[in-house]
């Protein structure tokens, strides 16, 4: 076993030797110039210049020198003003359109205006006392006076506007549906009444 393993040691020894050699002379033959492209011409090398060559004259040409400016005075006659014309000014009439005065709008004073304020729906629910309510609405003796039809929705309208507030139709109708479930009962107008008074003062508090 010794010696064949000797044998194969020596022969990867000649093989590594010959792939060595093999890529020298690769690396050459890649590095050779090919025939075709090698010089046949001699390369003449001329001689330098002699000294007595070197010492000729060089001609030198005359710069032209550049023509002579014209006189100041020549140049800045197109500025030259007659002194005995006398320049009259321009006269341009300029018609400016008359516009007419449009009527001043009175400004309103904010005070005394309605603001409307816009109310979620968590405003309307009804947090008023219910203990102020009848609980068999009974109406008052000045209720008996009123028609017997009445539009509760404007009347509560009316009332908080009256009241230096304001609401909209919409919403005074859904506080009047909100009233109603809560007394469970058909409203009347002094329930109306009430709730005009405790939006207002809920609205003043704010």
């Amino acid at each position: 076993t010794k010696a064949l393993e000797q044998k194969i040691s020596n022969l990867n020894k000649i093989i590594k030797e010959y792939l060595e050699k093999r890529k020298e002379l690769q690396s050459k033959k890649d590095f050779t110039v090919d025939k075709s492209l090698i010089f046949t011409r001699k390369i003449t090398v001329k001689s330098l210049p002699s000294a007595s060559s070197a010492n000729q004259k060089i001609s030198i040409q005359k710069v032209s020198s550049p023509p002579p400016l014209k006189p100041l005075e020549k140049m800045t006659n197109f500025q030259k003003i007659d002194k005995k014309k006398e320049i009259k000014p321009l006269k341009i009439s300029i018609k400016l359109p008359i516009r007419k005065a449009k009527p001043s709008i009175p400004k309103v004073d904010a005070r005394n205006s309605l603001t409307t304020k816009s109310i979620d729906a968590k405003h309307l629910k009804p947090q008023m006392p219910m203990k102020f309510f009848s609980p068999n609405g009974e109406t008052t003796a000045q209720e008996n006076y009123k028609p017997k039809v009445i539009n509760f929705i404007k009347e509560l309208q009316n009332l908080i506007t009256d009241g230096g507030s304001s609401l909209s139709v919409r919403l005074c109708e859904q506080l009047i549906a909100d009233l109603k479930n809560s007394l469970k009962r058909p409203i009347s107008l002094n329930d109306i009444k009430l709730a005009a008074d405790f939006f207002v003062k809920q609205e003043q508090l704010e």
